[in-house]
């Protein structure tokens, strides 16, 4: 069986030094009294070989889906479904000094001989997330994103 969680409360520290305290990372479609969507940005761990390749020796990825289900040996497992966000370097934001980010996807070929992008979705477990991330989007072009790891 299979259970959708529309948030999940996660330890947080602002910075070095301060207390701990809990973050709300949410994944629902309609949330509050407007109904908005909530998808939240978190930094996702990554292997020690994928670190020399990442900005700040992390991924990130937008929570869609949180959910929890068992394994074949009957084990609890707490789960998220993302979508994967990549590097998308632009040298006219230098001056900025933030990460900017664009939707990983990856060109594929069609029936017809063309090609179709294909956004990147994976399942992780929720104990890879190291962090809930603020990203504001690019005023404009609002498929890309800007990181700063400082807010």
């Amino acid at each position: 069986m299979v259970y959708v969680h529309p948030a999940l409360a996660v330890p947080y520290v602002r910075h070095r030094g301060s207390a701990t305290s809990s973050f709300m990372l949410r994944a629902v479609p309609s949330f509050g009294q407007s109904k908005r969507e909530a998808f939240d940005f978190v930094a996702v761990k990554c292997s020690e070989e994928d670190a020399a390749a990442t900005e700040g020796g992390c991924w990130f990825a937008e929570l869609r889906l949180m959910f929890s289900c068992k394994d074949q040996h009957s084990r609890l497992r707490e789960c998220a479904l993302v979508r994967w966000l990549q590097s998308a370097p632009d040298d006219s934001y230098d001056e900025l000094q933030l990460q900017r980010l664009t939707w990983k996807s990856t060109r594929l070929p069609t029936v017809r001989g063309q090609t179709r992008l294909v956004p990147h979705y994976d399942v992780i477990e929720v104990n890879c997330i190291i962090k809930p991330v603020f990203l504001q989007r690019q005023p404009s072009d609002h498929s890309y994103f800007f990181y700063n790891e400082f807010v």
